[in-house]
């Protein structure tokens, strides 16, 4: 899949899922999934729009915690922050999360440039 085509496809993949991708302004995160009353969304940051190919890996990433880990449906919110990666749970979540982000978008080399 070349750049070009990367985020059109993610955007397809989400809207399949029935997710909501919102652009929003973070000062201190890159991105996140969210399940709240039963609505899935992932939220990237705008000054992600700078670099498409770190938006594409985010967003991949956290198509990967929609994908890997719906149990978390149960939850008002589904969040792994950095601040908690102390946490071996929370680690493990954030691998898996980066393997399938690589995985997603390795014909792309994108998978390569950020891996897990």
């Amino acid at each position: 899949m070349k750049m070009e085509q990367t985020l059109p496809v993610l955007m397809a993949l989400a809207e399949n899922r029935g997710i909501r991708v919102k652009i929003v302004p973070f000062k201190a995160h890159n991105g996140f999934w969210r399940v709240k009353d039963g609505v899935e969304t992932i939220f990237l940051g705008e000054h992600l729009n700078m670099d498409p190919e770190k938006k594409a890996f985010i967003f991949a990433h956290e198509l990967g915690h929609a994908v890997l880990h719906s149990d978390r449906k149960n939850f008002d919110m589904a969040l792994y922050w950095e601040n908690n990666m102390d946490n071996e749970y929370a680690r493990s979540k954030e691998s898996e999360a980066n393997i399938f982000a690589k995985g997603l978008l390795l014909g792309s080399g994108i998978g390569m440039k950020f891996g897990a």
